[in-house]
């Protein structure tokens, strides 16, 4: 737990482990940015005689 009364520095940073999980585990869940690149195979294919 990070107790102090003067504002943090870079170098606290690295003490709240807690704190960097939390933010690691928020960014893979919800992306800074939208993924812009569509998804795709590099052939078509298709599947059940559909193409999408």
């Amino acid at each position: 737990m990070y107790v102090a009364r003067t504002p943090l520095k870079a170098e606290d940073l690295d003490k709240l482990t807690y704190t960097h999980a939390v933010f690691k585990e928020l960014l893979r869940l919800h992306l800074p940015t939208p993924l812009l690149v569509p998804r795709g195979g590099p052939v078509p294919c298709s599947v059940a005689a559909r193409t999408p």
